[in-house]
């Protein structure tokens, strides 16, 4: 498992690598997590609060990436704590240029470096889908240690029943052999068993091409279009609880 975890961080460092060459560094570090940066921070908050996120929130967010998240709740009047992790130094710096209010830190392996019952709520935003699901258990029983009694895990996914998601599913298979950043799928069911055994409730599951968020305010998208409320979050999404 530690192998194949440095493998995937050694691809997504060489990923961030070839896009902060080829493009101007906030172009890169938009792109870096999938484009679209103040959008998509906006409907990730909208999500989060939907899973029950206050004002006063301590909140852990597991592949924080170049900040998007945390400028969005920066910009919101977030007061709880915010701790942003990623495995990329390139990227913490970035989002500690563009929320210095906030702690980032490093992590290389499957665990946060916090003390145990730190926070009230961990997000996984497009986490889940680049690593494998050995990591996806492990990573739950971390959440188990660092949160507090009745904290909520936010997980986005990747499903091959969502209509939506097979054709990304098609597009891997047809590029397999290609250097690429992995996509991983996992079934509801999985993950939910997985969550069971790590001592987490299911609060509620909604498939991406279901569900709709409505923003608070008006974005764009990166090439200037505007983002059409009520909004999609595109990947699925859990809500699990501690027991």
């Amino acid at each position: 498992m530690q192998n194949i975890m440095a493998l995937l961080n050694e691809e997504y460092r060489a990923h961030i690598d070839r896009l902060v060459g080829e493009h101007p560094l906030d172009e890169a570090m938009h792109l870096a997590v999938g484009g679209n940066w103040e959008a998509i921070g906006a409907v990730e908050e909208a999500v989060l609060r939907a899973a029950g996120l206050r004002p006063d929130t301590d909140l852990l967010d597991v592949g924080c990436g170049s900040g998007r998240l945390a400028v969005r709740l920066a910009r919101s009047g977030f007061q709880g704590r915010y701790l942003g992790l990623d495995v990329v130094p390139l990227l913490l710096d970035y989002a500690r240029t563009q929320a210095p209010e906030f702690e980032f830190a490093e992590t290389l392996g499957l665990t946060a470096p916090t003390d145990a019952g730190a926070f009230d709520m961990v997000s996984f935003f497009s986490v889940f889908t680049h690593i494998p699901f050995e990591a996806h258990y492990r990573w739950l029983l971390e959440c188990r240690r660092v949160l507090r009694p009745h904290g909520r895990v936010v997980v986005t996914f990747l499903e091959f029943v969502d209509p939506r998601h097979w054709p990304i599913f098609q597009t891997c298979a047809e590029t397999i052999g290609v250097a690429r950043h992995h996509n991983q799928f996992v079934h509801r069911q999985d993950l939910t068993f997985m969550a069971d055994r790590a001592g987490f409730d299911l609060v509620s599951v909604t498939a991406g091409s279901d569900h709709v968020l409505k923003l608070d305010g008006v974005y764009e998208r990166d090439n200037g279009e505007p983002v059409v409320t009520p909004a999609r979050m595109g990947q699925s999404w859990m809500i699990l609880q501690r027991r």
